[in-house]
């Protein structure tokens, strides 16, 4: 009925310390770092009442780094003579009791509510997880794959002109345009080469020129026909360009996952056409036909390959 069920666990204490023995410490600590900086000037200079020409510049840069370590000695601390010095600390030293009393949930009478659970900063205290190097030593070396980051740098310059005018004495109003858009990108990560995992930096630079034109013609107080035509582009994501293979285990589920830094961006030529009548103030009938020829296309592979020499 949508109700939090009654959980117990019958005579078990679950707040006392004393039946529960450590048995493994792992680390995996992760972190992603993301920037973005932009910045632009733009321009207006209008000619006439029927002309206006506008430009400027554009800059942006994005970046983006993962960090990920692991235990030097392992996947966990399990089993070692500093480990048994681990074992020996008090369980207690860096347990606390907690409670769902204090959770703001409303639960069934009979439910077990209170029990007991370590403390991160409690346990770091007590067993050196930050402190004791030997033991606890960390290094990217067990998690390569993802410590990974891409840097992306865009310079656009545009020039724009705004008209408006009769033609067959009806208003056309419109603008037509392009920009020049440089493109660089840099990717770093960890590559299996001959075998050998290897630090790799891939970059490369591109340009596009995107024109673009739309217009719009008034042939009735209630009637216009718009029309516009562009070459656009949209970049790959960055975590898909990171030069960087990583592999998963989970179960029997083992996967290998690659980017591509050398992926080219979404390009396509769209064309749109529509006719709009306004009947009445507040209403409108509009058809409109597009076309969209898709001449880049940037797609995940997913593939079952045998997999060896690792």
């Amino acid at each position: 009925g949508g109700k939090i069920p009654m959980l117990n666990f019958g005579n078990a204490d679950l707040t006392a310390t004393g039946p529960w023995v450590l048995t493994s410490v792992r680390e995996r600590p992760q972190g992603t770092k993301n920037t973005f900086l932009t910045g632009q000037f733009n321009a207006h200079w209008t000619i006439n009442e029927h002309f206006k020409l506008s430009g400027g510049v554009s800059y942006k840069e994005y970046k983006f780094a993962t960090t990920s370590l692991r235990l030097v000695n392992g996947e966990s601390v399990t089993a070692s003579n500093a480990y048994a010095s681990l074992r020996a600390v008090p369980i207690s030293s860096y347990v606390e009791t907690v409670s769902m009393a204090n959770a703001g949930v409303n639960i069934p009478a009979g439910s077990t509510a209170t029990w007991a659970a370590p403390n991160a900063i409690l346990a770091a205290q007590a067993l050196g997880l930050y402190t004791n190097s030997t033991l606890f030593a960390l290094s990217i070396q067990g998690d390569l794959g993802n410590n990974a980051g891409v840097t992306e740098r865009d310079l656009g310059v545009y020039l724009q002109g705004d008209f408006s005018f009769d033609l067959a004495g009806r208003p056309l109003k419109g603008n037509i345009g392009g920009r020049e858009v440089r493109t660089g990108q840099s990717s770093t990560g960890y590559l299996f080469i001959s075998g050998v995992q290897t630090a790799v930096n891939a970059a490369r630079v591109y340009h596009e020129f995107l024109p673009s034109l739309n217009l719009s013609w008034e042939l009735a107080h209630n009637f216009q026909v718009r029309f516009s035509a562009a070459k656009v582009m949209t970049r790959p994501n960055l975590t898909d360009l990171v030069a960087s293979t990583s592999v998963s285990v989970s179960g029997t589920s083992l996967s290998v996952k690659t980017g591509n830094p050398n992926l080219k961006p979404f390009l396509a030529n769209a064309y749109d056409l529509a006719f709009e009548w306004y009947p009445t103030s507040g209403s409108i009938l509009s058809l409109a036909l597009f076309r969209k020829d898709v001449t880049t296309l940037v797609t995940s592979q997913v593939q079952n390959i045998p997999f060896h020499n690792n």
